[in-house]
């Protein structure tokens, strides 16, 4: 029979152990929801980007428009 003191540390030490096993557990659950909103985050700031270079497209064309436009002006070309 295992004496009692050694038990008792036995016991001491299976709970400390199941206390850190909850706290890496609630560490984990922390780290997985911080990824997700960081996923969030990226897939957000891709659209962002993705609308950025549509917009900036559409100036280059009004911008060339424009200067089409300026240099008809300046030539008074009827046909342009």
């Amino acid at each position: 029979m295992v004496p009692l003191p050694l038990a008792d540390l036995a016991v001491q030490d299976q709970t400390a152990r199941a206390s850190e096993a909850r706290l890496l557990e609630s560490e984990l659950g922390r780290q997985k929801e911080e990824v997700g909103i960081l996923k969030q985050q990226l897939n957000e700031a891709h659209a962002v980007e993705k609308e950025r270079k549509k917009l900036q497209e559409k100036v280059d064309k009004f911008e060339s428009k424009v200067g089409n436009l300026t240099t008809c002006i300046a030539r008074s070309a009827i046909d342009c």
